[in-house]
């Protein structure tokens, strides 16, 4: 990341040719090596003393596809697509006593293979990963509903449990705050939980207030069907206290259909979504171009990466088409910061680097 920035910053002072030769090896390092608190404090350490200046490769991990790989796609693990898309749908950490009956249920394709996949899970207090637990060589079932269905890891206590690593027999989950479930394709995350409490490091899904008690009867968190996004602040929309339902629908919790992958793929691959941001990075002023979908009352909201509202706008009634709304940013540090637009029942978010 280093590299990148330099390459960026001081264009004519690099070597075009070492670079040409080198950045799809830089892009796989990027990716396969993902940000965690210690490289993310000591950009921060570094940008004391660069006018703070952080790296921006650092706080934006898409940043270095976007930028240097406009167009096409080096790397095929960069992109989780509809048809290979998993995501954590449920998981039990904590029981009544002893913690025997531990669980993370995903969702993905019928028939579809985990070889590529491995969930990792994170204590947000030390910034550490305590376990890993690797998906080669299972399957996702066919027995499901429509066209998606479940995987339960878990304990072998646990009803409907798919795969029972020996990690997971009993205390497999940590129960501290924060903590954080992560899932990886080709050591790309595609989906992480952070529960009890945030993580700086976790971007590409959801923190989530609602905690297990650990009192009887035993709950679980699981996803209701409320809008999907990466807002912090956001949390107790996407998920909610109920009865553990592995390998089942999360009926307590407010879910009754799978039909999620779309809407969740478009959280994974900003660089996809139809709301577009340029420039970007940008400096103070920010165009945000808005494909409103619906006639009706739409509003724009400004995060910065801690899940706090910084900023918002309520733009009223506009009709079906492209509007373009322009942020000024003046007054706000260097940094990345996350746009959400509601527009009627339809949301768009993507990401935007401000640099000074």
């Amino acid at each position: 990341r280093a590299m990148l920035y330099f390459y960026t910053m001081y264009n004519n002072a690099a070597n075009e040719n070492f670079w040409d030769i080198q950045k799809e090896t830089f892009l796989k390092w990027h990716y396969q090596d993902p940000v965690d608190q210690k490289e993310y404090d000591r950009t921060w350490a570094i940008a004391a003393r660069q006018k703070d200046k952080a790296n921006p490769f650092v706080l934006d991990s898409t940043l270095a596809r976007r930028m240097w790989f406009n167009g096409g796609e080096p790397i095929d693990t960069n992109v989780v697509d509809d048809s290979s898309l998993v995501f954590i749908n449920e998981f039990d950490y904590d029981q009544p006593g002893t913690d025997t009956l531990e669980f993370i249920e995903l969702v993905g394709k019928k028939g579809m293979s985990l070889s590529r996949y491995k969930i990792e899970l994170f204590n947000g207090s030390t910034g550490t990963i305590y376990r890993t637990i690797d998906l080669t060589g299972q399957t996702i079932s066919t027995s499901g509903a429509d066209s998606l269905d479940f995987f339960v890891v878990g304990s072998p206590k646990v009803a409907n449990v798919d795969y029972s690593p020996a990690s997971m027999e009993s205390n497999g989950i940590q129960n501290g705050a924060p903590d954080g479930i992560r899932l990886l394709r080709d050591d790309i995350v595609v989906d992480e939980i952070a529960y009890e409490g945030a993580i700086a490091e976790f971007t590409v899904g959801s923190a989530i207030s609602v905690s297990e008690d650990g009192s009887s009867p035993n709950q679980s968190i699981g996803r209701n069907n409320e809008k999907f996004d990466m807002i912090l602040s956001d949390q107790n929309e996407e998920f909610a206290i109920g009865d553990p339902s592995p390998g089942e629908i999360n009926t307590s919790h407010g879910q009754d259909y799978l039909a999620v992958g779309i809407e969740y793929e478009k959280t994974i691959t900003p660089e996809e979504y139809q709301l577009s941001l340029f420039p970007n990075p940008f400096n103070n002023e920010l165009t945000i171009q808005i494909p409103v979908a619906n006639n009706g009352n739409t509003k724009v909201s400004i995060y910065n990466i801690q899940g706090r509202m910084v900023d918002n706008y309520n733009l009223g009634n506009i009709n079906i088409g492209l509007y373009n709304f322009h942020w000024n940013a003046q007054k706000f540090s260097s940094g990345l910061y996350i746009i959400r637009v509601d527009n009627v029942n339809t949301r768009y978010i993507n990401k935007a680097l401000l640099i000074k």
